[in-house]
Order: C-alpha cells, then sequence, then structure tokens
C-alpha cells in the first residue's frame, strides 16, 4: 500500500483549524490564570463560606442552637466558636480591607473583619423561618468598626448602603 502524503491545502486547512481554536480557547484561560494568584475578592467569599461551614458544625454540635454572640465573661464570640472547626483565625479577615490591624487576638480590634447576625444568636437552627433569605454573616469592616471577637449587627447600617465605600460595595468594580 502507498503512503499518501498531505496536500498543501490540507496542511494549511489543518493549521486554521488549529488557530482558530486557538483564539477560541486562549481567552477563556486567561481569567483562570490572573485568578491563580492572589485574589481578595474570591478570597473573602471563600472565607464567609467556611466561616458559615463553621457555624454549621458548631449548631451540630449544640443541640441545633447558633454561638452566642459573646461568651458570658464577655471576653470571647461567635468568631471564636469557629476556631475549632476551622483550625485557623485567617479566615476571619478579608483580603480587600486595607485598615485591618490583622490582629490575632480577639480580645482586640481587628480580629474579624466579618459580622454576625445577632438576631439568630442562641436560636435554634430548626426554629428559623424562611431561612433561604437570612444573611447570617457578612462582609462588615468598613476600617472605622471595632471588630473583634463579638462583632455583630441586626441589620445593615444605611450608611454602608449609601456609601460606596463601605463594606457593602468594597468587592463591587465601580463604574
Amino acid at each position: 500500500m502507498k503512503r499518501r502524503a498531505f496536500t498543501v491545502i490540507e496542511a494549511l486547512v489543518i493549521i486554521a483549524i488549529i488557530v482558530i481554536l486557538a483564539m477560541i480557547l486562549i481567552p477563556m484561560f486567561t481569567p483562570a490564570r490572573e485568578s491563580g494568584g492572589y485574589n481578595p475578592d474570591s478570597r473573602c467569599g471563600s472565607n464567609l463560606k467556611h466561616a458559615m461551614l463553621g457555624l454549621l458544625q458548631y449548631c451540630q454540635d449544640s443541640d441545633e442552637k447558633f454561638p452566642p454572640i459573646a461568651s458570658s465573661g464577655a471576653t470571647f464570640g461567635w468568631a471564636d466558636s469557629l476556631i475549632g472547626y476551622t483550625q485557623t483565625s485567617v479566615i476571619l479577615q478579608c483580603g480587600r480591607e486595607s485598615n485591618k490591624a490583622g490582629n490575632r487576638n480577639p480580645r482586640q480590634s481587628g480580629y474579624t473583619d466579618y459580622w454576625y447576625n445577632r438576631n439568630i444568636a442562641k436560636r435554634q437552627r430548626t426554629k428559623i423561618t424562611n431561612s433561604i433569605s437570612l444573611i447570617v454573616l457578612g462582609d462588615g469592616n468598613d476600617g472605622k468598626e471595632i471588630t473583634d471577637a463579638r462583632y455583630s449587627l441586626s441589620a445593615l447600617p444605611q450608611k454602608w448602603i449609601d456609601n460606596h465605600n463601605s463594606p457593602l460595595h468594597r468587592h463591587r468594580k465601580h463604574q
């Protein structure tokens, strides 16, 4: 059997197909490559996810009750209850917050950049109605709040909703 070689036209068609595929695929991989390094926006979302998983594990071990805002001595708070489940306090810091103290001491300000919904503290998880719209944790330091282990809110302050430098807008691109 005689081998047949590629003609010039066949070779050019194959090269054109490869170029077209490369033009389609290369832009798809660029965002993944850029976010492969330090990305504070994805880090913050990941931190909140892991903090929530820690809270749910706490609930399982505590008769389905969410942790209190602070312990009876008011030294330790809800954020400290997560450490046993997450093994680190690093998840309590937003990667986007430039004014943070980065403090690892729960008794001092700068321990966490996130807030905890005080309306669910000590409540039983199974008794919460309309849980689909419940905000449990949020990004909450605008560089001025005292963010120790007891940092909690009952609702978002109006100044955060109106101010484009607030935690609510920190991770959005301004247009």
